[in-house]
């Protein structure tokens, strides 16, 4: 079950990865607006996983 799960956040995870900037003209706004956003969906995966591993605990009990 957890491989299935993972696999799912995995998929979102090259979704919302940030596209490769443009090579003739470096974009360092769009790679620090990237850097937030990767940022951001890293931290959510992380309560994602704490979430699961509470309610894994949970059904043990």
């Amino acid at each position: 079950m957890l491989d299935i799960l993972f696999f799912f956040t995995n998929r979102e995870i090259f979704k919302q990865r940030p596209k490769p900037c443009q090579k003739n003209r470096p974009d360092i706004q769009g790679a620090d607006h990237a850097r937030k956003r990767l940022k951001r969906l890293l931290s959510l995966l992380e309560l994602r996983r704490k979430r699961l591993l509470s309610l894994l605990e949970l059904r043990r009990i």
